[in-house]
């Protein structure tokens, strides 16, 4: 059974969060408009009321009242009329009563009632409709994205397990004698595992195994799959490696993820970087922290980019132009295994231009 991973259930929140403000805003304005609404409709009401009670008032002149009083009724102040200037109540029939009271005698005339809005069920409905197609939209929004995502995590797992049988019996049948052949199927192979690695953080991660690692030792492993490709761009040169001091450069990890770690840095850098200018790598010590920097002088990311380098599927607008291969999963690996090792995985600005990825491990003795 799936576990829904971090990822998965941020951006269903976020999917949902417009829902949730719609509805928090509507509550707040029924809450906090409607009854003004509503008063003010019944004060309108009341308005148009009293001046057909004035136009009564105006009728008592005895000059006008034969023609302009035909039709109302004359009556004592017993029954539901209660004393007061004028007022109205519900007749029969459907209509409404206006009178008006001059002395102890009552004018009063029969009415349609006047059309009054009911805002608050005008309301409820308007909310309920809006609100019903928000959660429709959502729940279509989230239904697609989760497909999606398991679509396109099922497309991986199944490449990456019907890619690993027939390279690890590749890689047996070269063996070592054809070292470029031997080179390319390691490069597959770690490829294979950046995708089986990147499907475990929704569900159960890998155990790791942190013993001392030789920081540097590991660098120049990896590298070993680069170097003739790196040596291509570069016009025979290698990498510069500067160590700020005499080392030791253990740290505390496993040694698979860190390689894997570092092979990830180094393929990025070979792909976007490298045909710009020249790599270093700096390693540095301090108690309790070893630092792996590769600096290069690429095209660069903007600070925005950079914020989201590490997030799965994440490729910047210069690697998309460029047109190269790439699941953008690499870096969000790697990072995961750096932080679960006790470090971190950053990327920062280069001057004058490009970027400067570091990582950094817990320093052993």
């Amino acid at each position: 059974m799936r576990r829904v991973s971090f990822r998965l259930a941020a951006n269903v929140a976020l999917l949902c969060l417009p829902t949730l403000v719609v509805f928090c805003a509507a509550l707040f304005f029924y809450v906090r408009d409607v009854p003004r609404l509503i008063q003010n409709e019944k004060r309108r009401v009341r308005s148009e009321y009293r001046e057909m009670a004035l136009a009564l008032k105006e009728a008592c002149d005895p000059a006008r009242r034969a023609t302009e009083t035909r039709g109302w009724s004359r009556t004592s102040s017993k029954g539901r009329m209660a004393p007061g200037e004028w007022g109205f109540f519900p007749a029969s029939a459907g209509e409404i009563t206006v009178w008006y009271r001059q002395g102890r005698q009552y004018y009063a005339r029969n009415v349609p009632p006047l059309k009054e809005t009911d805002f608050q069920f005008a309301f409820l409905a308007g909310a309920a409709g809006v609100l019903f197609l928000l959660l429709l939209l959502t729940v279509l929004g989230i239904r697609f994205f989760v497909s999606e995502t398991r679509a396109r995590e099922d497309l991986l797992a199944a490449a990456a397990h019907d890619l690993t049988t027939p390279l690890v019996g590749l890689r047996l049948l070269v063996g070592r004698e054809n070292a470029e052949a031997h080179r390319l199927v390691e490069r597959l192979l770690r490829l294979v595992d950046n995708i089986k690695d990147y499907l475990r953080p929704g569900g159960v991660r890998a155990a790791l195994s942190c013993t001392q690692v030789d920081l540097l030792a590991a660098y120049r492993e990896a590298y070993g799959l680069f170097a003739a490709d790196y040596r291509d761009l570069s016009g025979g040169r290698d990498i510069a490696v500067h160590a700020d001091g005499p080392g030791p450069w253990r740290v505390w990890a496993d040694e698979t993820r860190l390689l894997q770690i570092v092979w990830n840095l180094l393929a990025n850098e070979l792909k976007y970087a490298a045909p710009h200018g020249p790599l270093d790598v700096h390693v540095k010590r301090d108690v309790k922290r070893v630092e792996l920097a590769f600096a290069d002088v690429g095209p660069g990311m903007t600070a925005r980019e950079r914020k989201r380098a590490f997030a799965r599927y994440y490729r910047a607008r210069n690697a998309l132009r460029t047109g190269k291969g790439g699941f953008g999963i690499g870096l969000c690996v790697s990072r995961e295994f750096a932080r679960r090792m006790g470090g971190d995985l950053t990327v920062a600005a280069n001057q004058p231009r490009g970027c400067v990825f570091t990582l950094t491990l817990r320093a052993a003795p």
